[in-house]
């Protein structure tokens, strides 16, 4: 290990809480000043440290932002999926699905098929409505105040089935209850015979991302099996989530991590 680049870089984790001074750096290192004063001047040069004429407090520098930027922009959200996906159908043997928001639509980007002989329909690229189904409501349930409105202006709250959502008012009852618990459910409402447990995914920024589900045959599981994948589903929002670099805090309720048991069905 380079001495010298371990300096600098314990330098740059202090600077990553705040700005400091020399004198400040000096001690909380335990670097001589000279010693953090040539690497601070090197890492200045190059963009990574700036130093403020007025107080003389060092701080972060543009190019860890260019740096951040750039590898944010090659992380893709499939990828970023695949692992708990698979972890995900693995534990319930049932359909996986990915899917994102196009207003105001969600289409599915990706999914893993169950292990069953009967298996959902489904196809990568398709689209749904977003006011009944999972991955839709879940996305929906997070956005930003215009973005909501505008989505409420052009959702057609079409009728799938009799337990579907068609109006504004008991879709944002619905919302507010999947904001509650951090997760959605669609207990037949986009089509019957199907249910579906459904978390969101954030991005670095804190937005919402896109969600992921778990689809499944009213006959294989009911109401209660169906929500009692959600701890896991949510798990797997929040391990993408993450590798997506987001830094939002889990749920206190369902952030924990699944049970160490298979959930598929006897």
């Amino acid at each position: 290990m380079s001495l010298t680049v371990n300096k600098a870089l314990k330098g740059l984790e202090l600077l990553g809480d705040g700005e400091l001074r020399l004198v400040e750096l000096s001690t909380q290192t335990g670097e001589h000043k000279s010693t953090i004063q040539r690497l601070l001047a090197t890492l200045q040069a190059r963009g990574f440290v700036r130093q403020d004429e007025v107080t003389k407090r060092y701080s972060l520098g543009l190019m860890f932002l260019q740096l951040a930027s750039a590898t944010l922009a090659d992380m893709d959200l499939r990828d970023a999926a695949r692992e708990p996906m698979q972890r995900l159908g693995e534990l319930s043997g049932e359909t996986i699905h990915l899917g994102v928001y196009d207003e105001p639509h969600v289409v599915y980007v990706d999914k893993i098929e169950s292990v069953y002989p009967v298996r959902m329909y489904s196809r990568i690229g398709a689209r749904a409505d977003s006011h009944c189904t999972g991955v839709g409501k879940a996305i929906v349930a997070f956005l930003e105040g215009s973005e909501f409105e505008s989505y409420l202006q052009k959702a057609s709250f079409e009728r799938f089935t009799p337990r579907t959502i068609t109006t504004a008012d008991g879709l944002c009852g619905e919302l507010a209850r999947v904001r509650a618990r951090g997760y959605a459910l669609d207990l037949q409402e986009h089509e019957e015979g199907v249910r579906c447990v459904a978390a969101p995914i954030f991005g670095f920024d804190g937005r919402v991302a896109g969600a992921v589900s778990v689809t499944a045959p009213a006959f294989r599981r009911g109401e209660a099996a169906i929500e009692e994948l959600a701890p896991a589903v949510v798990e797997a929002g929040c391990e993408t989530s993450a590798n997506l670099g987001s830094v939002r805090p889990r749920s206190p309720t369902h952030g924990a991590a699944p049970p160490a048991r298979n959930l598929t069905p006897p």
